[in-house]
């Protein structure tokens, strides 16, 4: 299996933020198997890892209809984004209830990563913001992840540490 990893500190994709959000973000490259994964990882979060309330992890995986090579269009990657970015908002207006660490595009998938301190709130936040939207084709899960080990396994593939 090969992978290559390519890592950007610009983020002219993140459209949708303010530039002082960006600086947060980075984005990086690899390739699995001869298609491509877009990473998108926050960075900066220790002072919510070391809080110890953030221990559950979220992952919402949205299946689209690929280009050849498995991204997606150039609409559904900004459609997808737009969705990541206004759970994020919607999950910190209500008492930092929950923050995006990553996004994964490539293979014909879309994952969202998200660490909550309150399940249910997140939940019901959540489907406040998809309500507003057409049935869209996701999955969603959560395990405990206290130590935040996906999170600090993201960083460290991008060689970086919090």
């Amino acid at each position: 299996m090969e992978f290559v990893l390519n890592l950007y500190f610009l983020n002219p994709i993140f459209t949708i933020m303010n530039e002082k959000e960006s600086k947060n973000w980075f984005i990086s490259t690899s390739e699995l198997e001869g298609q491509e994964i877009i990473t998108r990882g926050r960075r900066h979060l220790k002072y919510v890892m070391d809080s110890g309330k953030y221990d559950e992890r979220v992952e919402i995986e949205w299946e689209y209809n690929p280009l050849p090579g498995g991204m997606p269009t150039e609409e559904d990657d900004k459609f997808m984004n737009k969705i990541a970015f206004e759970i994020d908002e919607s999950e910190q207006a209500a008492d930092n209830t929950g923050y995006l660490t990553a996004t994964y595009t490539g293979r014909e998938r879309f994952f969202m990563v998200f660490y909550t301190c309150d399940i249910d709130k997140f939940a019901m936040i959540l489907h406040k913001v998809l309500e507003n939207y057409e049935k869209l084709p996701i999955q969603i899960g959560r395990i405990k992840d206290p130590d935040w080990s996906d999170y600090k396994e993201m960083l460290k593939r991008n060689g970086m540490s919090e």
